[in-house]
């Protein structure tokens, strides 16, 4: 088996905190599709998003659960380029019911990057997300409104009924993204112009 990603595999096992079964190696994706899983998970071993997964297999004697990765065609443990191939490997896999994945994501330490121009992006990104959810919420106002004069808020156990309901959580989780933009906006503003440079113009005060 590929050494490097073997030793990706043991940082992997140790951030999970689990133990694999001894004596046992890596078994092959495909077999996946047709043995069931009972736990499946995953961790993030690179920084350029490379992910190595864990398995709960019946294979062991008499049927008993082992542990185990999950290895490639070639035998070698399996380095997913991303989350979105660990997604395509799930979604392949014969999980038992209710079986749940676990993924853990490495600790991000990013690079260092220019102080200004970082506050005025987040500062423009803050600004779209408020107004979006802003106008969001005036179209959701309104047909809430449209819909009470209707009498669909009345109208108990009909499709429009349940689609006024609906108008309503909708507009509750855009809310919770306005509140969030609005005080975001606020913070950054402020942090700009701490900075000596203006949040409506992003130029030097």
């Amino acid at each position: 088996m590929s050494v490097k990603n073997n030793s990706l595999l043991l940082a992997a096992v140790a951030a999970l905190g689990i133990t694999l079964t001894s004596g046992r190696e890596a078994i092959a994706e495909t077999l996946l599709d047709n043995i069931e899983v009972s736990a499946i998970k995953f961790a993030q071993v690179t920084e350029a998003g490379g992910v190595v997964g864990v398995v709960s297999v019946a294979t062991g004697s008499g049927g008993a659960v082992e542990i185990r990765a999950i290895a490639n065609a070639q035998g070698d443990v399996k380095l997913f380029s991303n989350l979105s191939a660990v997604a395509s490997l799930v979604k392949r896999c014969k999980l038992a019911e209710d079986t749940m994945m676990d993924y853990l994501r490495m600790a991000d330490t990013g690079t260092a990057t220019n102080p200004l121009a970082r506050l005025k992006s987040q500062h423009k990104s803050a600004k779209a997300d408020l107004t979006s959810s802003t106008a969001k919420v005036v179209e959701l106002d309104a047909l809430i409104s449209a819909a009470v004069s209707a009498g669909d808020d009345l109208a108990t156990g009909t499709p429009n009924y349940y689609q006024w309901q609906d108008y309503g959580k909708r507009k509750t989780t855009v809310n919770e993204v306005k509140t969030w933009a609005t005080a975001k906006v606020s913070e950054l503003a402020d942090a700009l112009t701490a900075a000596g440079i203006s949040p409506l113009t992003y130029l030097p005060l």
